[in-house]
């Protein structure tokens, strides 16, 4: 009889555990990421903040707003830089820019072009950040990465 009991116990205890595991993973995964573009001539700045590990990459670019223009201009500034203290900030010289309508993103991805993710990231997120969740989620057959934009006028003023 109470050999029954322990098993039930135990039968109950562990879906319980695993659930409670399976929610605070999900939680600890959920990116949350911000993006602030501000332009003071000639410098474009893109800042925010994020809950991911010190020292993740984050991949920026800017290349023309219109779709026509970017396929034939292609893209003006691509890069990485680094989480610190749950913020990144970015500041290009876009005095070479000649279209000054712009939409500016900022990516984070498991496998970023360039240096990699730290092992740690890797392992948080997944290997095609197939643990990755939160707002702003891009997802394809092949990997998951979390992307926001926002357009603007590098206007003189």
């Amino acid at each position: 009889m109470s050999l029954r009991r322990g098993l039930i116990g135990v039968l109950i205890i562990v879906p319980v555990i695993v659930v409670l595991f399976t929610l605070a993973q999900s939680r600890w995964n959920a990116v949350t990421l911000s993006l602030e573009a501000s332009y003071s001539a000639p410098v474009l700045t893109l800042s925010g903040e994020t809950n991911l590990p010190e020292r993740t990459l984050l991949v920026y670019e800017v290349a023309p707003r219109a779709e026509a223009l970017r396929q034939r201009e292609g893209i003006f500034a691509t890069g990485v830089t680094v989480v610190n203290n749950g913020t990144y900030r970015v500041d290009l010289d876009t005095s070479l820019f000649e279209i000054r309508d712009v939409t500016v993103s900022i990516r984070f991805e498991v496998w970023p072009e360039g240096p990699p993710q730290s092992t740690a990231v890797v392992r948080q997120f997944g290997q095609n950040g197939e643990r990755i969740s939160g707002e702003h989620l891009v997802q394809t057959n092949q990997r998951n990465w979390i992307e926001l934009s926002e357009s603007l006028v590098l206007d003189e003023q």
